[in-house]
């Protein structure tokens, strides 16, 4: 349970430097999606129930603050969660390569899913010039970010699972 709250209190982190602090340090409009990166990590870590959790209760938190038409990013993080810690059954967890993939690719799905439902609610959106200049640069941004942090995030949740096998007695 403790283990849950710490992860839990994590995310909630991420979060809050997602929203708050994160849009300061953008550059051409484009910054870092720390949610997905821990979204990625946590899913290949710990698979794909705790990974589809992790992502809609980020899903709900940007929805609840954030979205136009809630659920979007619910969909969005739940499933990339769900598919990303499924995918990783068979892969070497600890290898930053690895989550550098996942984390590409949940980028590209993102930006692709929220371009999509921007056209479905008539904006103007250039299809091509919003890859090049949106998705494809966040995408790199993110992985750079999780191939760096990848190790420590390992370590943390190393951590937690061991305070999850520790009891009183």
């Amino acid at each position: 349970m403790r283990r849950y709250v710490i992860i839990l209190l994590l995310l909630v982190l991420c979060f809050a430097i997602q929203t708050a602090i994160l849009p300061f340090l953008s550059i051409y409009n484009i910054s870092p999606d720390i949610l997905l990166i821990f979204i990625a990590a946590f899913s290949i870590l710990n698979g794909q129930w705790e990974g589809m959790i992790y992502g809609m209760i980020a899903g709900v938190l940007m929805d609840l603050f954030y979205s136009p038409v809630f659920g979007i990013y619910s969909i969005i993080y739940t499933t990339f969660g769900f598919f990303a810690g499924r995918i990783s059954k068979n892969i070497f967890k600890e290898n930053p390569f690895a989550a550098l993939f996942f984390v590409i690719i949940g980028s590209v799905y993102k930006g692709i899913i929220i371009l999509f439902i921007k056209i479905l609610l008539s904006y103007k959106a250039d299809i091509w010039m919003s890859f090049l200049a949106l998705i494809l640069p966040e995408s790199v941004l993110n992985g750079i970010i999780i191939f760096l942090t990848y190790g420590y995030l390992i370590r943390l949740n190393n951590l937690a699972l061991i305070k999850k096998n520790k009891t009183i007695f």
